[in-house]
């Protein structure tokens, strides 16, 4: 467990939130002053993915959620690094990780253990991870008395972590004779790509050259936001009703976890290039997860927001 009296510092800690902590909030909120030391980071999906994931929960929001998402977003415009609606704010979890605020870093994944070697002293996932981070979270978007400014920051944390427990190398920690500590999420398992990855992480964390890359800089330009919502409108079909409607992250990370081990991990070996089968099928994995993610977080937020949609 973290310890209570682990502070951060105003300098690495979003110093805006600071002043105004409300009482008697879940534990997470607290914990957003904590300081996770010495953690490996990772991303998930990098930009575009995240910005599809948010684009396709937002289009499907009713006029009203998406008026109150909007009035959240605007709220938290003066924090570091900048993020002026809810589909540029889905990112800002990783862009504090490029400012050095470390304090979230292990927020973004869960490491349910794939010991398929029979590797001893297998190491359980953590309790401080994404899974509780965003169910705590989750429970501050819902709670009015938290004050809007909590409540803006939890919707940026709800908004990243759905989008990263859908990316399965977020719920795994692979044991191998080879890797007998594990291989962080596929973090040490090396990879040749063409798609600026040299890992298999980073490789699914590009949903394996899906889309082209897009900055958040790029979200200021009108034809770089048509573009996303036309990826939005092509992925977000993929999800199938029964599975959209699974709103449990627990589940979604054994999802990710069971798609790990069968899939990611098959077909590919470490030092090597994937071949274009593992590409098609991995793509076709990816676009799915991304579907999902885009639903559920909708649905998350239309009732974490406690607005109706109507009939």
């Amino acid at each position: 467990m973290i310890s209570s009296t682990e502070k951060l510092s105003p300098r690495h800690a979003p110093t805006a939130l600071l002043p105004t902590v409300p009482r008697g909030l879940p534990t997470v909120v607290v914990g957003i002053l904590l300081l996770f030391a010495g953690v490996e980071t990772a991303h998930a999906w990098r930009s575009t993915g995240h910005f599809i994931v948010a684009q396709i929960a937002y289009d499907q929001l009713s006029p009203e959620a998406r008026q109150e998402v909007d009035r959240l977003s605007a709220l938290l415009v003066d924090l570091e690094p900048p993020a002026r609606t809810f589909v540029a704010g889905s990112v800002w979890l990783d862009g504090v990780r490029e400012i050095g605020v470390g304090s979230f870093d292990r927020w973004h994944y869960i490491n349910l253990p794939i010991n398929g070697d029979g590797v001893e002293a297998v190491v359980p996932a953590k309790h401080d991870n994404a899974v509780v981070a965003l169910s705590e979270q989750l429970s501050v978007l819902r709670t009015p008395s938290a004050g809007d400014r909590w409540r803006a920051f939890a919707l940026r944390v709800v908004s990243h972590l759905v989008g990263d427990l859908h990316q399965p190398l977020h719920c795994v920690n692979r044991y191998t004779h080879e890797l007998p500590q594990g291989d962080r999420g596929g973090n040490d398992f090396l990879v040749v790509s063409q798609f600026d990855a040299d890992t298999l992480h980073g490789l699914w964390d590009t949903a394996l050259g899906l889309y082209p890359a897009v900055s958040l800089d790029a979200l200021e330009s009108p034809e770089t936001l048509e573009r996303l919502a036309v990826w939005a409108a092509e992925v977000a079909p993929l999800a199938p009703a029964d599975e959209a409607a699974v709103l449990e992250p627990e589940l979604w990370a054994r999802e990710g976890h069971r798609l790990a081990r069968d899939v990611v991990y098959v077909g590919i070996e470490p030092g090597t290039e994937p071949s274009n089968q593992y590409l098609e099928a991995g793509r076709a994995v990816a676009a799915r997860r991304l579907a999902l993610a885009g639903h559920r977080l909708g649905a998350l937020l239309e009732e974490a927001l406690g607005v109706t949609p109507p009939e």
